[in-house]
C-alpha cells in the first residue's frame, strides 16, 4: 500500500513536490481511441485491467461525481468515452505507479482540477477573460490619458 497520511493536506503536500508534467507521462499507450463508446472488457484489456477493477474503481471514485469514471446504461451496461479513459489512466498512475491509497488519488484529482474536462477548460477560458478585460481597462485608461492630455494641451 501507499504512505500514511493523517489529512488531506500532507497528501497534497507530498504530491505537489511531484512534477506535475510527469502524471500524463503515463508507462502505457493507447491505441488510437476511435469509437465514441467503449465496453468494460475492451477498457480493461486496452489498460491491461482487470474488470472487476474497474468496477471496483467506479465506485471507489464515486466521490468525484457521477460519470468520472464511466456512463452507466441501464443496470448492468457501462460506457467508456475517450475523456473517461484518460481519467482511469490516471487513476491507474496514481494507484499502481504512485503507491498512492484511493483518498490520496480523489485528493489529487480534485487539487488538480481533473475531474472535468469541462470545468477546466471553463475555468482556463475564465482566467483568458480576466486577463483581456484588465487588458482592456489598461488601454481604456490609457486612451482616456492620452484623450485628456491632448484636449488639455489644446486648451492652452
Amino acid at each position: 500500500m501507499g504512505a500514511s497520511y493523517s489529512n488531506d493536506s500532507e497528501i497534497v503536500s507530498s504530491l505537489e513536490e511531484w512534477d506535475c508534467e510527469e502524471v500524463v507521462e503515463y508507462p502505457d499507450t493507447l491505441p488510437e481511441l476511435t469509437k465514441h463508446y467503449y465496453r468494460i472488457s475492451e477498457v480493461a484489456e486496452m489498460l491491461q485491467v482487470e474488470e472487476s477493477t474497474l468496477r471496483f474503481w467506479e465506485k471507489a471514485f464515486a466521490p468525484l461525481g457521477e460519470g468520472f469514471l464511466c456512463t452507466r446504461r441501464g443496470v448492468k451496461d457501462r460506457l467508456y468515452t475517450k475523456g473517461q479513459i484518460e481519467n482511469i489512466r490516471t487513476v491507474k498512475f496514481l494507484l499502481k505507479t504512485k503507491k498512492l491509497q484511493i483518498a490520496g488519488a480523489i485528493t489529487y484529482i480534485r487539487k488538480t482540477n481533473m475531474r472535468n474536462p469541462k470545468e477546466r477548460a471553463l475555468n482556463a477560458l475564465m482566467d483568458v477573460r480576466k486577463e483581456l478585460q484588465a487588458m482592456l481597462e489598461s488601454y481604456e485608461f490609457i486612451i482616456a490619458r492620452d484623450n485628456f492630455q491632448h484636449w488639455d494641451n489644446g486648451s492652452k
